[in-house]
């Protein structure tokens, strides 16, 4: 707990410390009787409040429209009761970051200072990576054992596809549902909550299983397992560095071993405990080590979409285009993990495995896929999500085309292949809808894939048509690969799939500075050229329109002796430069690629220059 009898300040990035006194309460806000006022709409009139006592110093949100959060470290917290504040916690308020110090002039940690330095936060991928993994496995159950369900009810073979597929088509309608809510009240809920809803259907197939109305219900319960991609994609990306959001993505979207782990274990424990139902009350001890461990990992800050956002997400087309690739890629391969069972136990077919055969190729399968998917958001990070997916759909549609004439033992191969292929595509996906959905994030991740499951259950049913009605697996499986082929095709022509690069981009090589937001993404670049001025007043360059904290003439980056100068204009804040492990106030300062500048309340990064 932080000593109150010594002094103890609190700043704005860039700003004077404001002496903080024990015994009184300091108010942030828009009014003018706060004792720190910011003029912004993002904060509440009584925004936030700071007392100090013998105990030590807390903050205490009072009930803002847009809440109190505290960077610390890697963590971040949410003020949602009086909490304590530590030596260098950054306070968030609306838009604005603040600095808070238990002595005057002690510097902040530069984990806290920079809360992108650390470019992957690990308690986020681990609850993202549990969430996913849990999920597909209670989720995955149900296409494992539906040959053994259906035996039991006196099911034909369509009908035992048709129970399959019905778990997909519920993970649909959880999908877009859960999305919503992951931005309305953030992962920490939405996700808690989605992991919960899976109890109730497990505990009906385990304890009433043997009523068959029940089961259909219960099935399709089950598809709240796969609501984990609109819960832990926005979740990930906000509290990753853009620069390693398609790993870090990859890494969550690896949880996917959990269908392995069905395949693996599945018809396994139904003949240990000769019972299929008991396999699902098994399935309840992960289920609630998982909410524990999720809830661990995802607490923190959480920003809401702004009004009007969710509409906007709804009528733009980046969003159809996304769903439709994730569609294929997602569709692709959860199709076959739910057609194959049945495929290749099926006699007439000349591939004649046991059910533990087949359980083991989809295991392989969907073991290569979950590792794919870490390669796939690299490859992302490195080529770009465009570049690969075209890609997936070439080589994956061929690898289907051939499957349908190939050998039980090259066919085996290929299925593995063509699951890793499009499972890797999927990784590239996820980095995709995190660059192009913005705030609404969650409800878009949730839209995508629902559209996901809702091709997936569509290709089961045509697949177990097309096979039922012709000699061989040939007919189906080139129907199959016409999805993937086709949107190669597109991507590889349709240059209008780029993603969108900033209003003023820059050349790799030329000097700029790029301004960045809260999780060290540029949103705005801009070429210093012969001289960059920076400031609020109409004329500069780098206009820092509506920004109280930043003077009219602030500063200038120029030339100089072969390299690169930052001049403060003698502004009323002050310049800030992150060197040494501190921030420092500089006059004026020679510059290298990769310095942090604070100028009022915007950060700033520059880069295209000699080391």
């Amino acid at each position: 707990m932080t000593d109150s009898t010594g002094p103890a300040t609190i700043r704005i990035a860039g700003g004077e410390p404001v002496a903080l006194t024990p015994g009184r309460e300091f108010v942030i806000g828009r009014d003018e009787g706060c004792a720190l006022r910011i003029e912004d709409d993002s904060v509440s009139r009584r925004h936030a409040r700071i007392t100090g006592d013998d105990d030590g110093w807390r903050i205490e949100d009072l009930e803002s429209a847009n809440g109190t959060f505290i960077e610390r470290g890697t963590e971040l917290v949410t003020v949602s009761a009086p909490t304590a504040l530590a030596n260098g916690d950054v306070v968030r308020i609306g838009t604005h970051r603040l600095q808070f110090s238990a002595a005057a002039g002690d510097r902040v940690a530069p984990e806290s200072a920079q809360p992108w330095a650390r470019p992957v936060n690990p308690p986020t991928v681990i609850a993202g990576f549990t969430h996913f993994f849990i999920g597909f496995y209670v989720w995955a159950l149900v296409p494992v054992l539906a040959s053994t369900i259906g035996a039991d009810f006196g099911y034909s073979a369509n009908t035992v596809k048709l129970l399959a597929a019905t778990a997909i088509g519920g993970g649909a309608i959880a999908r877009v549902l859960f999305g919503f809510l992951t931005d309305a009240r953030g992962p920490l809920f939405s996700g808690t909550l989605s992991l919960v809803a899976a109890i109730p259907p497990l505990l009906g197939l385990w304890l009433l299983g043997d009523t068959e109305a029940v089961v259909w219900i219960c099935v399709a319960g089950l598809g709240v397992g796969v609501a984990g991609l609109p819960v832990s994609i926005p979740m990930t990306s906000q509290r990753t560095a853009p620069e390693k959001r398609g790993v870090a993505l990859g890494i969550v979207g690896a949880g996917s071993l959990g269908l392995v782990a069905a395949a693996l274990l599945g018809t396994r424990l139904a003949k240990a405990f000769d019972s299929w139902q008991d396999v699902f009350g098994v399935a309840l001890i992960p289920t609630a080590a998982a909410i524990l461990i999720f809830v661990w990992g995802s607490r923190g800050a959480w920003t809401t979409p702004p009004p009007g956002e969710w509409g906007r997400l709804v009528r733009s087309p980046p969003l159809w285009t996304v769903a439709i690739i994730y569609g294929v890629t997602f569709g692709v391969f959860t199709a076959l993990f739910g057609f194959l069972p049945s495929v290749l136990t099926q006699g007439d077919l000349d591939y004649g495995l046991t059910r533990d055969e087949a359980a083991l190729v989809l295991a392989g399968g969907a073991f290569f896929g979950a590792v794919a998917r870490p390669v796939g958001g690299a490859l992302s990070d490195r080529f770009g999500a465009i570049s690969v997916l075209p890609w997936v759909g070439l080589i994956g549609g061929t690898a289907v085309v051939l499957v349908g004439s190939a050998g039980t033992g090259l066919a085996i191969v290929l299925f593995v292949l063509v699951m890793a292929v499009f499972d890797g595509g999927t990784g590239a996906s996820f980095k995709l809808a995190a660059q192009r959905f913005g705030a609404a994030l969650g409800a878009g991740a949730g839209i995508v894939g629902a559209v996901g499951s809702l091709l997936a259950f569509v290709a089961v049913q045509l697949l177990t048509v097309l096979l039922s009605s012709s000699d061989g697996p040939e007919l189906p499986f080139a129907v199959l690969s016409a999805a993937p082929i086709a949107l190669a095709a597109w991507m590889f022509v349709d240059a209008r799939l780029r993603p969108s690069r900033p209003k003023a981009p820059v050349l790799p090589t030329a000097p700029h500075v790029q301004r960045l937001d809260l999780y060290g993404q540029p949103v705005e670049s801009i070429e210093i050229g012969d001289a960059l001025t920076i400031g609020r007043a109409p004329g500069n360059r780098l206009l820092l329109y509506g920004d109280d904290l930043a003077s009219r003439r602030h500063a200038v980056i120029t030339p100089s002796d072969g390299g690169w100068l930052v001049r403060d204009l003698g502004s009323t804040n002050g310049t800030m430069l992150w060197r040494g492990g501190r921030w420092a106030r500089v006059t004026e300062e020679p510059l290298k690629a990769g310095d942090v500048l604070v100028i009022g309340s915007q950060v700033l990064r520059t880069g295209g220059m000699k080391e």
